[in-house]
């Protein structure tokens, strides 16, 4: 395939270089913007953790995991581990609350600082911040309770201006 360059001159508004490839009858070119366009499920499923509504959450977010493969399938993993995590704590079940939010952190880590619109290292860090109590081995678990003013929200930047409705 042959793959040639042409100098073509841009809206000033438009971030593509000046220099785009032309590959057969088909025009590409690179640009910095992104779409804002989100998966009705993953919002769905933030508006239930913003509500704390973490088992909601959870099953939103798990009906796309369960459909997804590739790089998206375990940073879903990880905001369901998140959920449940937060769900566990609430609830008073705070060894699982501990054992959940260890998975949680492992699997979005690798997705820091940012995945999907959402700054994964300031959510890892709210969360590291909201469970630090329940962290080690060290003492006992009794009286411990989850401080809800720990609790994250999950803002997504780019804000969503639309939602793939698949």
């Amino acid at each position: 395939m042959n793959v040639k360059t042409q100098e073509i001159t841009l809206p000033t508004a438009c971030p593509a270089t000046p220099q785009q490839p032309i590959i057969g009858e088909f025009f590409f070119w690179k640009s910095r913007m992104t779409t804002n366009v989100y998966e009705v499920e993953y919002l769905q499923g933030i508006e239930h953790f913003n509500g704390r509504e973490f088992f909601e959450a959870h099953e939103v977010w798990e009906d796309i995991w369960a459909r997804t493969s590739g790089r998206d399938q375990l940073f879903y993993k990880g905001l369901i581990h998140a959920a449940v995590a937060l769900h566990h704590f609430g609830n008073r079940n705070l060894r699982g609350a501990r054992k959940v939010w260890g998975s949680c952190h492992k699997y979005l880590s690798p997705y820091q600082p940012g995945h999907m619109g959402l700054d994964v290292r300031s959510f890892l860090g709210q969360l590291q911040s909201c469970f630090a109590r329940l962290e080690g081995d060290a003492g006992p678990l009794d009286g411990i309770e989850l401080d809800e003013s720990k609790i994250p929200r999950i803002v997504l930047n780019p804000p969503p201006d639309s939602v793939n409705p698949e």
